[in-house]
Parts: C-alpha cells; structure tokens; sequence
C-alpha cells in the first residue's frame, strides 16, 4: 500500500520534469534508479525564465536520477530526487528555427 502511494507520488513529480515516462516501478527497496533521461526543455526553460530572452532548450538530459524514498519514515522524512550529470543545449529561438526549417 505504501510503495503504491509512493509511486504515484513520484511518478506525478517527476513527469513535470521527465520526457517519456511511463514505466512500472517497484519500490520495495524505496530506491529507484532511471539512467539516460530526456528531461522536457519547456519545463527548465520556464524554470530558468530564458523565454524573455529568446533562448531555447534543444536538448536537456540527465545520465541518471536517483529516487529515495523512506517508506517506514514517508509522513516524516522527505523523498529526495538526485539529479546526476545533466546537460543542457541551449540556442537562440532564432537559430534554431532557421535549423529546423532548413534540415
């Protein structure tokens, strides 16, 4: 019952971050490990406020996110989401529309 709320409650947060989740997780051991993750551009550049400035994501990943979760502890104690090694490639809107029109 508790792994179940678990993995609801992370699979809600992460999806605001991750592209192409949807996967089944067993969080018996309340640890989860994704590695090679797309990250969803529009979600890091509304977070960074880059929008005014006329930048874009074209590419946002991470090699691996990390999930812990203190299932005998989960009212009291926090999940933590560790993010490891994440790479972001940045251009102007311009730019990258004049690429994309003419790939």
């Amino acid at each position: 019952m508790i792994s179940g709320i678990a993995h609801r409650v992370i699979m809600r947060y992460l999806s605001e971050y991750v592209k192409n989740l949807d996967m089944k997780v067993e969080l018996l051991s309340g640890h989860l490990s994704l590695k090679n993750v797309m990250l969803k551009e529009r979600t890091f550049r509304d977070l960074l406020g880059l929008g005014p400035y006329g930048l874009q994501f074209v590419t946002c990943m991470a090699t691996q996110l990390d999930v812990n979760v203190p299932l005998t502890r989960i009212r009291t104690e926090p999940i933590q989401i560790v993010c490891q090694d994440a790479f972001f490639s940045i251009a102007s809107q311009f730019e990258y529309q004049i690429g994309s029109v003419s790939a």
